[in-house]
C-alpha cells in the first residue's frame, strides 16, 4: 500500500534531491568530468544516508526478501490534469512511475525509462512548478534542439536546489545524456 507524502515537504530538502540524482539518471555520463550523476554527486554533496534509508524504508534484508522492494513505498502524487496523475514510488532499489495506475518505467535494476516525449512533457507540466516538473525527467527522452531546451531547464531548476553552481552545469550534462535515446 502506498504511503503518499507531501511533495512541498520534500521540495526543499536537499537531502531528497541528492538521493533523487544519484538513484534515477543510469546513463547519466558527463564527458568532461569522466564521471556519471551518481559520482558527481556523491563526490560534491554530503549524503545522509540514514535520511536516505528512512525515506526508501530501507532495512538490511529488503533485498533478499523483495529484491529492494517495499510493500509501502513512500510515493509522491502529481496531478498533471484532471485525468492524468503520475505516483512516483520510492524504493530501495527502485523508483517506479505509474501514470493512470499504469506503470510508466522505472530506474532501478531493469531500467525501463524514455516514456514521454518532450513535447508532451511541456503539455503535462504546464500547471506544476519546476520541482514538480523535475520528477518527471527520469522518464523522459529528447532529440535535436530540445536536449538545448532541457539543459536550460535543468540548469535553472537544479542550481537553487542543490545550491552548487560549480558542478551543476556537469549534472545536468549528464541528465541529458541520460534522456537521449541511443
Amino acid at each position: 500500500m502506498r504511503k503518499i507524502v507531501g511533495f512541498n515537504d520534500l521540495k526543499t530538502e536537499r537531502q531528497f534531491w541528492y538521493y533523487f540524482l544519484i538513484g534515477n539518471f543510469i546513463n547519466s555520463y558527463d564527458e568532461e568530468t569522466d564521471m556519471d550523476v551518481n559520482d558527481l554527486v556523491i563526490e560534491n554533496f554530503t549524503l545522509d544516508k540514514n535520511w536516505i534509508d528512512r525515506f526508501t524504508n530501507y532495512n538490511v534484508e529488503i533485498f533478499d526478501i523483495n529484491d529492494g522492494y517495499t510493500e509501502d513505498p513512500n510515493t509522491i502524487e502529481l496531478k498533471l490534469s484532471p485525468k492524468d496523475t503520475v505516483y512516483i514510488e520510492f524504493h530501495p532499489g527502485d523508483t517506479v512511475f505509474y501514470l493512470n495506475g499504469n506503470k510508466l518505467g522505472n530506474t532501478g535494476g531493469h531500467y525501463d525509462i524514455h516514456k514521454i516525449s518532450w513535447s508532451a512533457f511541456k503539455e503535462y507540466t504546464v500547471k506544476l512548478s519546476n520541482e514538480e516538473c523535475m520528477l518527471l525527467i527520469p522518464m523522459l527522452f529528447v532529440t535535436g534542439e530540445e536536449k538545448v531546451e532541457l539543459y536550460d531547464f535543468l540548469l535553472k531548476t537544479l542550481a537553487p536546489i542543490t545550491g552548487r553552481s560549480d558542478v551543476i552545469k556537469n549534472i545536468c550534462g549528464g541528465i541529458v545524456k541520460n534522456c537521449t535515446p541511443e
